[in-house]
């Protein structure tokens, strides 16, 4: 039974890295995305009893046609306390002007953030290697 579960760790470890890395493969694409204006819609924090989360709704136009879009960036992450929702929010204030990141191969797909969730990233690398913490923690009593 040990030997099943140290190798279920490694797999979710090397599961949770590959995708750590594909997503941040995909943000670094945003850098190369067509910038374009927008104008916010909506900014509040949202709370949904355990986590604060911003919520900012934009729109903007790409070759002639209109969007509406809410992500900030890629792997944006809630947060347990208010304060960098709010900074968030803060940064793109109702009825500002803004620069939106527009995926050309996918006007709908749009980022106010380039190559963001950088948090996201390491969180994932940080909950891989305590998995494999806890595989070698299981290795060295077998």
């Amino acid at each position: 039974m040990p030997h099943a579960l140290i190798w279920m760790c490694l797999a979710a470890a090397t599961v949770i890295v590959v995708l750590a890395h594909v997503t941040h493969m995909r943000a670094q694409r945003q850098l190369d995305w067509r910038r374009v204006a927008g104008r916010v819609l909506h900014s509040e924090v949202k709370w949904d009893g355990e986590l604060y989360s911003p919520e900012v709704t934009y729109e903007y136009s790409y070759n002639d046609a209109k969007y509406t879009s809410s992500k900030i960036q890629s792997g944006l992450l809630s947060f347990n306390w208010r304060g960098p929702a709010a900074r968030l929010c803060e940064r793109y204030r109702a009825n500002s002007a803004i620069q939106v990141l527009v995926n050309p191969a996918d006007p709908t797909d749009a980022v106010l953030e380039p190559a963001g969730g950088a948090g996201f990233v390491a969180l994932a690398y940080v909950i891989a290697a305590i998995f494999v913490i806890v595989s070698l923690a299981f290795i060295s009593k077998t």
